[in-house]
């Protein structure tokens, strides 16, 4: 089961300020352009120890052509609130029922952002990106196998480093569970020291 998303712990918990509103600038990310025009039916709801975020309709209900590939690139966020809402968001939408039918189609806007993830110099949003993967895969199954060539090359970067090395083997070890032997050839071609997760293999 994905992971709940976690705090950055450089940025600090704070009410949402009106900046967080403010006209959006041209170098700002497609999410946060929809944050700031209030387009995205959630909102942060602040808590003494934790935050949640609320929908504002069952998130079954919206329409996810339109926005889940818009959290996906909230996940490269680092700042207070939009990477708490991009991550929170992400996971909910993935998580509810009949999600495999409705992010399916969309995989091929969804692998671009994720794998921005993966580029960022941040490493608490690495191992975002990390999560997202894991959790996409867990949805969709073998209908990732054919867009991971895409995300491989920068997995392939860290696996070797201590930092990285355990995170990236369990969520490498998620995509063959889920993609089977196609994937596994995938992941063995670039990553030739991987050890599969198929113990009879």
């Amino acid at each position: 089961m994905a992971s709940r998303p976690k705090p950055i712990s450089s940025a600090r918990d704070r009410p949402v300020s009106k900046s967080a509103f403010a006209t959006p600038s041209s170098k700002d990310s497609a999410f946060v352009a929809a944050y700031a025009r209030r387009d995205l039916p959630c909102r942060l709801m602040h808590g003494s120890v934790k935050h949640k975020l609320e929908w504002t309709q069952p998130p079954e209900q919206i329409p996810y052509d339109q926005l889940l590939p818009v959290f996906a690139q909230g996940l490269v966020e680092t700042k207070h609130p939009y990477y708490f809402v991009a991550r929170q968001g992400f996971h909910d939408l993935l998580a509810v029922p009949g999600a495999k039918e409705k992010a399916t189609p969309l995989i091929s806007e969804l692998v671009g952002p994720l794998r921005s993830t993966l580029m960022s110099p941040n490493a608490e949003v690495y191992q975002c990106g990390l999560e997202a993967i894991s959790q996409l895969s867990n949805v969709v199954g073998p209908a990732m196998t054919p867009h991971l060539k895409q995300l491989i090359g920068q997995l392939s970067r860290n696996a070797s480093k201590p930092k990285f090395r355990d995170a990236i083997t369990t969520t490498l070890n998620t995509l063959e569970v889920n993609g089977g032997d196609d994937c596994y050839k995938l992941i063995k071609a670039k990553i030739p020291t991987y050890c599969t997760a198929n113990i009879g293999r």
